[in-house]
């Protein structure tokens, strides 16, 4: 069934019902988890302890938002809409039952909700290194506590599009911070997308090939420089073979890595990187 399908009475109800979904999870806002967001006036808004004060709406370029300190903002039409799509977050698993219930399938119920909901993009980054006489590595990681989410889960270098960016000045911008010195041609980088498995948002995923010899490759797990958003403070080098083991559920490998390394593996991979991955390494491995 589709939402098409239900009786007009049905979708007036279920209209009802998410919008008080959304205004309930506006009114709680960003302060019940705390987020990484971009630098500069977006950044300085979102990290109000309490959901912006809405002023007046002035029409489709943008908005005029009141700080608690009375201080006013003019932000753009995309950045209001990046600052609703955070904030709406909490409502996803409630409207998503609430379609169910109204006899929809779950990926039925997955695709409408992007009737209602802002969605943010975020991108994701699969370096793959090719060594001579060893399988193919992918540079990975551990979600540290000092994140808002994911904790404990396995990740890759990237985050969140800013409003008004290309995805290719994401990746660039991640990994100038996470893994500097990287070099890669910008036209060869091919992303595929995929749904988040827990928000109302899609995660682009691009694979990006560089050529290492064995010992270069593990002796840059020493020489990349400390990020408190992973466990350890570093990314490893992990085989596409453990990778994709963990993708599928089975950690042992990839604990034992870890471990290895000092880092304890919680879970398998966050669910933002999960759709996108599974279409990445699928297609590499001949899935």
């Amino acid at each position: 069934m589709q939402f098409e399908d239900l009786s007009r009475e049905q979708r007036h109800e279920v209209g009802t019902a998410m919008c008080a979904l959304l205004a309930e999870a506006e009114k709680q806002g960003l302060s019940s988890t705390p987020i990484e967001l971009p630098q500069g006036r977006v950044a300085t808004l979102a990290r109000w302890p309490m959901r912006l004060d809405r002023g007046i709406y002035i029409g489709s370029p943008g908005e005029i938002m009141r700080a608690p300190n009375k201080t006013f903002y003019i932000l753009e039409r995309r950045e209001v809409d990046f600052l609703d799509a955070r904030v709406q977050w909490s409502a996803k698993s409630q409207a998503k039952t609430l379609l169910q219930t109204c006899g929809l399938s779950e990926s039925e119920a997955e695709r409408e909700l992007y009737r209602w909901f802002h969605i943010p993009f975020e991108v994701f980054v699969i370096i793959r290194a090719c060594a001579q006489h060893m399988t193919d590595q992918i540079l990975v990681g551990v979600r540290s506590q000092c994140t808002a989410s994911n904790q404990g889960m396995l990740s890759f270098p990237g985050g969140f599009v800013r409003p008004k960016e290309r995805l290719i000045d994401t990746l660039t911008r991640y990994l100038d911070t996470e893994v500097p010195g990287l070099v890669f041609d910008h036209r060869d980088v091919v992303f595929t997308f995929g749904a988040h498995n827990v928000a109302p948002s899609l995660t682009f995923c691009a694979t990006i090939a560089v050529r290492a010899d064995y010992d270069q490759m593990f002796q840059q797990n020493l020489l990349m420089p400390s990020n408190l958003a992973w466990e350890g403070e570093t990314l490893i080098w992990a085989s596409e073979e453990d990778v994709y083991a963990a993708l599928v559920g089975d950690l042992n490998p990839m604990k034992k890595l870890c471990h290895s390394r000092g880092i304890k593996v919680v879970q398998g991979f966050a669910p933002d990187v999960v759709g996108p991955l599974c279409q990445q390494l699928s297609m590499q491995l001949g899935g």
